[in-house]
């Protein structure tokens, strides 16, 4: 900083510039060899050099007012911040405040604030800044300068007001101009040491790498004069021709390469020497002493002088171990083909680079093409054969996959046929290659015609829907008869959830008071032709019973043995009912409760089939009240009715339970059933027992009325007699009874 830039002024400027650099040659002694950091100890050493270095700089200063000194001392603890590092300048700044209060005077704070703050924002600006020091421009250089002058003029402001006013107005001027332009240059002087280092560190470093590479690297590498004649040739290249070095030498690069690539060789290197190119690549075979071909990729650039070629270059590697994996491949890829045509998956390659998809004949014949017939090869899937609906959809699939959103393209969707109609197809494709910034360079994958199986799909979902929302209840079962799933008609009508009968046997709804082989004649049925139908007897969570008509039916698989079961349950408890009271209203009498005269005729039908198989005669009785017509007459309708209820049931009483038949036909009419006499005696026993029990009085209301049975009898004793005629005989021997007097028996057997 200068009052005035009178002669003495600049003398003095001139010795602090050639003080300042000395701080170069510092720096070139503590960062030796290539080296840009400095040690601990060279710290020290070099901050006790610039603080030496700043005593002389503040010792030869202009001198503005007694204690008020102004001089580059701000050049130097900036310049060493910033190149030197955090010890040095704190030594530096340590120094040099230390002289400034011993130099006293009315700016002592002033000079001690402005050494501080010029080291300090020297050292702020190399940590601040995260590029190398190597690349501070003229431009970042004279903006530090700037703002570490800018930042020690406005530190004079400590001083009194005048004084700080007067010289801040006679040096600012000059110090913004001047001092930040001896930063900048130099500043410049420690940027192009520190890239010379740089630089003769990367050609120790490329010297370095050459050598390794030329000795001891993975490749062979040889260097010829403009003729192709070898000067010099590393191990490795002899190895992979099985040469010497000597023998190598004494032959030309004609010598080796292969006859039929001599001419493309020759190509390449003489738009080489005639300047076209700097360099070429090449794939080539040389031959191996053995006389083997040894496959070479082979890249070749040249060293001119004066546009004239003085030496040439050419790394060769062998690439015989990855020709022979090629041809494998290539193999391999057409055993794929084999494999893929075999299991009917059309392939295809996309090439993202070129934008063409190579497709196998599989995919033709899926749309019912003939290749020939397609021709846009630059579409992975042409828009007009792809569904409306499924376009997006297929889109954004190989969208994602392209931009690494997804592991894999996979979709189902349908294409157009030649023949109008769609198929499913399934589409599965990878990236199988990259490029070096990892972008998508070839995609490979594989169709599949699944339409037959999307229908299946389609009738299993329909099925399913049917199975869920029918008003049925339903259960399917393994082929071991565990049940794997019920609807929800099933829980309506059992009161159990799905998961509490998955895994059960169907046997747990069935009542325990239903036979208990049932189950098993069912599984016998299922087995043998896989379908059984039939009521049997259930029950529900609740423990109602309730009648169930079963439907069940097995389905196979391809070796048919049962896989699945469906059962389809109906409640037909009511049905049952109700068919109960018809059929008992068709066949009982209303007033007795017994058999009418329709199933007396069913029973004795029965009856007769029985006795011509197990041979055992069997006996019709007919019984007529005597005397009925008057008492119903004469009492009313209502006693006669009640006369005939307990007449019915006197002649009940009197036979064998369960085995004997007793019906009414009509008006007074009753007729017995006796099967499998094995005893005739048995007849008389019971007609005498009848005629006894209507030996008592009947209650009607206040009267006591008698009656007493009129009995015939006829006899089947297995001589194919048909039944009417069975029953007229009795009928006959009834009357017959009657004509005895009343009260009797008659055998149509006696009549005869």
């Amino acid at each position: 900083m200068v009052l005035s830039m009178d002669y003495s002024g600049t003398l003095t400027l001139a010795h602090n510039a050639a003080l300042l650099l000395a701080m170069f040659f510092i720096y070139n002694m503590a960062t030796d060899g290539y080296r840009t950091n400095i040690s601990s100890f060279s710290s020290m050493v070099t901050g006790i050099a610039i603080g030496f270095i700043g005593i002389i700089i503040m010792l030869t200063p202009w001198e503005y007012t007694p204690g008020v000194i102004v001089d580059t001392r701000t050049v130097l603890l900036c310049i060493s911040g910033l190149f030197f590092g955090t010890v040095p300048t704190l030594i530096a700044i340590a120094i040099t405040a230390l002289l400034r209060i011993l130099q006293d005077g009315e700016g002592v704070f002033t000079g001690v604030a402005v050494i501080a703050s010029s080291g300090s924002l020297g050292i702020f600006w190399r940590y601040y800044r995260k590029q190398s020091l190597s690349r501070l421009t003229f431009k970042e250089l004279y903006l530090f300068g700037f703002v570490v002058h800018i930042i020690s003029l406005g530190l004079l402001f400590i001083m009194p007001w005048n004084i700080a006013i007067k010289v801040f107005l006679n040096i600012t001027i000059p110090v913004l101009i001047i001092f930040p332009l001896i930063t900048v240059a130099l500043g410049k002087l420690f940027v192009q040491q520190i890239q010379n280092k740089i630089t003769s560190k990367k050609l120790k470093e490329n010297e370095f790498l050459f050598r390794s590479q030329f000795d001891l690297g993975s490749i062979g590498i040889a260097i010829t004069d403009s003729n192709r004649h070898w000067l010099r040739v590393n191990s490795h290249l002899c190895k992979n021709l099985g040469y010497s070095h000597k023998e190598l030498l004494s032959l030309s690069w004609h010598d080796l390469i292969h006859r039929d690539d001599v001419e493309t060789d020759s190509e390449q290197f003489n738009r080489m020497v005639s300047g076209n190119t700097d360099g070429y690549s090449l794939d080539t075979r040389f031959i191996h002493k053995k006389g083997h071909i040894v496959y070479i990729h082979m890249t070749v650039s040249c060293y001119r002088i004066n546009n004239k070629i003085k030496l040439v270059i050419a790394g060769i590697l062998d690439t015989s171990e990855s020709k022979n994996i090629e041809d494998k491949l290539l193999n391999q890829k057409e055993q794929l083909i084999s494999v893929l045509a075999g299991s009917e998956l059309g392939f295809w390659d996309w090439d993202l680079q070129k934008n063409t998809v190579e497709r196998s004949s599989r995919w033709y014949e899926i749309l019912g093409y003939d290749s020939k017939e397609v021709t846009n090869v630059h579409s992975l899937i042409p828009d007009d054969i792809i569904h409306p609906d499924d376009k997006n959809s297929v889109k954004r699939s190989i969208s994602k996959h392209l931009n690494n959103e997804s592991s894999q393209h996979k979709l189902e969707y349908r294409v157009l046929t030649k023949d109008g109609n769609y198929k499913w197809i399934l589409d599965a494709a990878k990236i199988v290659k990259f490029g070096p910034s990892n972008q998508p360079l070839r995609m490979c994958g594989t169709y599949k015609d699944i339409t037959d199986r999307k229908l299946a799909e389609e009738s299993l979902q329909l099925s399913s829907m049917v199975f869920q929302n029918s008003s049925e209840a339903m259960i399917v079962t393994d082929g071991h008869g565990n049940i794997l799933k019920s609807n929800p008609a099933f829980t309506v009508l059992t009161g159990y959830s799905s998961n509490e009968s998955q895994g059960r046997t169907p046997q747990y709804l069935i009542s325990t008071h239903q036979d208990h082989t049932s189950y098993h004649t069912i599984l016998r049925a299922i087995h043998s032709s896989g379908h059984w139908q039939g009521e049997i007897q259930c029950r529900r969570k609740t423990g109602e019973l309730y009648i169930a008509l079963l439907n069940i039916n097995a389905i196979y698989d391809t070796s048919l043995t049962i896989q699945l079961v469906v059962i389809q349950l109906s409640d037909i408890t009511e049905k049952k009912k109700s068919e109960e009271i018809i059929w008992k209203q068709a066949n009982y009498d209303t007033l007795t409760n017994l058999p009418n005269r329709r199933l007396f005729f069913k029973k004795i039908k029965d009856e007769k089939q029985r006795a011509d198989k197990i041979d055992l005669p069997f006996a019709v009785l007919f019984i007529d009240l005597d005397n009925f017509k008057r008492i119903n007459d004469t009492l009313g309708h209502d006693m006669g009715d009640r006369l005939l209820e307990e007449a019915a049931q006197r002649i009940s009483d009197s036979v064998r339970n369960n085995i004997d038949i007793v019906s009414r036909l009509g008006g007074d009419e009753f007729t017995i059933i006796l099967p499998q006499l094995d005893d005739l005696s048995i007849i008389d026993e019971i007609s005498t027992t009848i005629i006894s029990s209507f030996s008592q009085p009947f209650s009607l209301s206040n009267e006591e009325v008698y009656t007493s049975p009129s009995i015939g009898i006829a006899v089947y004793k297995n001589d194919d007699e048909e039944i009417d005629t069975l029953i007229k005989k009795a009928d006959k021997a009834m009357y017959v009874a009657k004509s005895n007097g009343r009260n009797c028996i008659c055998y149509h057997e006696d009549i005869v």
